[in-house]
């Protein structure tokens, strides 16, 4: 498959959200924001049934938005 990640932001639209240049994340996977190192990282994928996550890297510019767009989830 030969598409940006804009095109797949843009078709799936708020369920995923661009974190970062190389990174789109299903919202409804995160489950946690940190800054470590100075770095802000997501933390997605683990669940209850002990499923493995990843910690994805949230680009200084999209910090606020990722931010924002996670409180209103709550």
């Amino acid at each position: 498959m030969d598409l940006s990640l804009s095109v797949i932001e843009g078709s799936f639209g708020r369920a995923l959200l661009r974190v970062h240049r190389n990174w789109l994340v299903n919202t409804e996977h995160v489950r946690e924001l940190t800054v470590e190192s100075g770095e802000r990282m997501l933390f997605v994928g683990a669940s209850l049934e002990g499923k493995a996550g990843v910690h994805v890297p949230v680009a200084r510019e999209r910090a606020g938005i990722v931010r924002e767009r996670l409180i209103e989830l709550k």
